[in-house]
């Protein structure tokens, strides 16, 4: 399900995760089962519960603190140094120096400087990977860009990987000959999104990157039209999410692991995990419980933006604020009700709108078309809709909620946009209807613009019915 604050779906990601103390080595974590390994934050040979606590506190702060400086129109960029200085300090009060003078400062060296940076580095880049992961297995994504092309990112001095042989071993062992097809006649390393060939190919065992640890790869989108080309898809080939069968990882083998290590499974997951008969399974049945939300999510969607076009067509040609002709009023009818239906639908923390005279009018005809949980208030011409349980997310509990609306209504980040505009740290992002005609445009974060552009993109889609993408305009 797609959201238009991606970046929370990064931090709950790494909140959720549980801190997990072992000796085992990262080749025997490999063993783990998947849906196990996404939910424990671990580094490997480290006993220590104090330093894995504090690394997972202090990954989520950073995370916080990447979209609040978002929101300021600060440069988007993690405090790598005081997150290595910190658990640095602690590491050694816990003696986890090595006492091999080799090992010290090394990769084997949780004090050192090297681990330390591949750990937050690490881990960072899969929360961002997750996000879009999510985002990219939407229907409106898959619809748009059904395909990706695995290529280099960052360059490397001495690149330490044979990806292409990676890669073509990663189909062959997926069964998926349409990419091995394209890869044999084009040389690109290309293939559907959905695609079992991904977790494969990571060393992770997830579909989403950092591939491996520092290996400067990355994803880039195709869009239908190439795919088709290319042989992955039919002209007429409607994928189907990959969400519920990575969710089928949530039961998996444990009777391969030694009895020592399944003991730590129970132990720092509890009731959440059910181990029996050689089996470990999560408790809750988390791709139900997504598809009742996508359900949901539709329906509220397009029932809000039906209503919401008949009740903003009650603005009359020529009121203050937001006067508009005849020619440019069904678009922004259109573009208003979708970003209602997307606060109503919770993807969006904020609608505001300078209506005039005509606010009012629309704010009583809104309420009674949006759901009870949605707040519609018209004061000086302006209209607001939101939803307090969402916006309180970005409210100072200790202030009036309303006053805090107000104050925010052009704020980047509360209206959904991920960033603060104008700015040089950000990129202009333009949806497009079917046609490929421009009906709405903001401003997105510069490191990340893909995640909002997609995801306004997918509320759009979600509450019209019909298919939208976007386009970058980079500097």
């Amino acid at each position: 399900m797609a959201r238009l604050d991606p970046l929370r779906d990064a931090v709950k990601r790494l909140s959720a995760k549980t801190p997990v103390g072992s000796v085992l080595r990262t080749a025997e974590w490999a063993r783990v089962p998947l849906a196990f390994r996404e939910r424990a934050q671990f580094s490997a040979a480290v006993e220590s519960m104090r330093v894995l606590s504090t690394i997972q506190e202090r990954l989520e702060k950073q995370t916080k603190l990447r979209r609040e400086r978002l929101a300021s129109g600060k440069t988007a960029t993690f405090d790598r140094s005081s997150f290595i200085d910190s658990i640095r300090g602690i590491a050694r009060e816990e003696g986890l120096t090595p006492e091999d003078e080799a090992l010290r400062g090394g990769l084997q060296d949780i004090t050192s400087i090297p681990r330390l940076g591949l750990i937050y580095d690490t881990q960072n880049r899969q929360a961002t990977g997750y996000a879009r992961w999510k985002l990219d297995q939407s229907e409106g994504a898959l619809l748009l860009w059904p395909a990706q092309e695995f290529l280099r990112i960052e360059e490397r001095r001495v690149p330490r990987e044979d990806w292409p042989g990676r890669f073509a071993a990663a189909a062959r062992d997926a069964g998926d000959r349409a990419a091995l097809a394209a890869f044999a006649s084009t040389g690109r390393m290309i293939g559907l999104k959905t695609s079992g060939l991904w977790a494969r190919l990571n060393r992770f065992g997830t579909p989403w990157p950092p591939f491996d640890f520092g290996s400067g790869m990355g994803l880039e989108d195709i869009d239908r039209e190439e795919a088709v080309e290319l042989g992955l898809i039919g002209p007429d080939t409607i994928l189907d999410s990959g969400v519920e069968d990575f969710n089928k990882d949530l039961e998996a083998s444990v009777s391969d692991l030694p009895t020592e290590f399944t003991r730590v499974l129970q132990t720092h997951f509890g009731s959440q995990i059910k181990v029996a008969g050689g089996r470990a399974r999560w408790q809750s049945d988390q791709g139900e419980i997504a598809e009742r939300q996508r359900i949901d999510e539709r329906q509220t969607a397009g029932s809000v933006f039906e209503g919401g076009r008949r009740d903003f067509r009650a603005i009359r040609s020529g009121d203050g604020g937001a006067a508009i002709d005849d020619a440019s009023a069904g678009t922004l009818i259109d573009r208003w009700s979708v970003e209602v239906a997307a606060v109503a639908a919770g993807r969006k923390p904020l609608f505001h709108e300078h209506l005039g005279d005509t606010a009012p009018e629309v704010a009583r005809a809104l309420s009674q078309t949006v759901p009870a949980n949605v707040i519609v208030e018209a004061r000086d011409g302006h209209l607001w809709a939101y939803r307090p349980d969402i916006i309180s997310r970005y409210a100072n509990p200790d202030r009036p909620l309303t006053g805090q609306v107000a104050a925010h209504s052009d704020d980047g980040v509360w209206l959904g946009y991920g960033a603060n505009w104008p700015g040089d740290k950000t990129v202009r992002v333009a949806i497009l209807d079917e046609d490929k005609n421009p009906v709405a445009g903001f401003r997105a974060p510069a490191d990340s613009p893909e995640l909002f552009a997609k995801a306004r993109a997918e509320d759009y889609a979600v509450a019209t019915g019909r298919p939208h993408s976007y386009l970058l305009d980079r500097p």
